[in-house]
């Protein structure tokens, strides 16, 4: 089986000295493909938790995919782990389908209780900030199936250049009731930058080493425009 940039897998042996004397990989660590084998060498797997964020070679034989239900449930995991430190009392986790996918676009929540008991929905990049609360649940997964946030406009704006951005957070000054746009972060570890997209999917055309500063320039390029 081919794996392709972005698939997620496990490892099936140890790596003990990834980064000697920092971090250990044991049989078992999940990781995600960012290069493809050459003749050279195996696949190239950004591993979890790895503080570089470099690509560690592995054979073939030494990664497994993650099979259909272990992807969805890592995904749900996260997704609930982000709803909830946004709204603390969310419960309800349902998953939501397409019809005739197997594996969900993501999940619709409760948030509140009584006359302030709202509905959201998480997709499966767990991205808790991409849509807003509804009075019904069925309006938030109809949201979730059919809608086009400017969240989500910004993010695919922003990943046609940079496939790998992550981390999506939205920014807004004080007197603000929507965002004015997102930082968001790429590479890993010592790596490790941030950008921002404004809400009308332009892009804040510097990459920097914290997301307050990301966050202050897109800031400054809203209040320019």
């Amino acid at each position: 089986m081919l794996l392709v940039k972005g698939d997620r897998v496990r490892t099936l042996v140890d790596y003990p000295d990834a980064v000697p004397g920092v971090f250990a990989a044991p049989a078992g660590t999940l990781g995600t493909v960012e290069t493809q084998p050459t003749r050279h060498g195996g696949y190239g797997i950004i591993l979890d938790g790895d503080p570089t964020g470099l690509p560690a070679d592995y054979a073939p034989r030494e990664i497994e995919p993650l099979d259909p239900t272990a992807r969805a449930a890592l995904a749900e995991d996260n997704a609930r782990k982000a709803v909830i430190e946004r709204h603390p009392d969310a419960a309800g986790f349902t998953a939501v389908h397409e019809q005739g996918q197997a594996e969900p676009l993501g999940w619709s929540f409760s948030a509140g209780h009584g006359a302030n008991l709202r509905y959201g929905v998480v997709a499966r990049d767990g991205d808790a900030t991409a849509y807003g609360l509804y009075v019904y649940r069925t309006k938030a997964e109809r949201a979730l199936m059919y809608g086009e946030t400017a969240a989500l406009a910004a993010r695919r704006a922003v990943r046609r250049g940079c496939p790998s951005a992550r981390g999506f957070e939205p920014v807004m000054a004080a007197s603000d009731d929507v965002p004015r746009g997102w930082t968001f972060s790429t590479g890993r570890g010592h790596w490790a930058r941030f950008g921002a997209v404004t809400a009308d999917c332009r892009i804040v055309m510097a990459l920097t080493t914290s997301r307050a500063e990301a966050a202050g320039l897109l800031l400054d390029d809203a209040d320019d425009a």
